[in-house]
């Protein structure tokens, strides 16, 4: 089940979908289930917070045998946008990514070729 990656096929819906539901079914007390389509907001709708998005990619990674960008959190706000970024990941060819209707509502066509920020350490306030 959790942790098997399923032999490299195409990626389904239904797959992404399932674990989306397995999540929240898991994390929390399953009000997001009847919210849960391809286009549903992962925030708002499903009630999905940073660090179960954490989990899902992590859990979605596992089980679909893909990595996913860093900028996966950040860009993907629906179920559709994680199947086409896991796609495309996969190298399966699915460079046509839905437009979400909330605030991040467009992921760039190759997330690749942006540069990755790494954050300073903080320095010592001197006194």
């Amino acid at each position: 089940m959790e942790g098997t990656p399923s032999a490299p096929g195409p990626i389904e819906e239904a797959t992404v979908l399932a674990v989306v539901g397995e999540l929240i079914s898991a994390v929390g007390d399953g009000r997001g289930l009847g919210h849960l389509n391809l286009d549903a907001s992962l925030e708002r709708e499903l009630g999905l917070g940073s660090l179960e998005r954490v989990e899902l990619l992590g859990r979605l990674e596992a089980r679909l045998g893909v990595v996913f960008p860093e900028e996966a959190l950040s860009v993907a706000d629906t179920p559709r946008q994680l199947v086409a970024l896991a796609r495309k990941a996969r190298g399966d060819g699915a460079s046509d990514m839905p437009q979400s209707t909330g605030p991040k509502a467009h992921v760039p066509e190759d997330l690749s070729s942006r540069p990755t920020r790494r954050r300073r350490r903080p320095r010592p306030r001197r006194r």
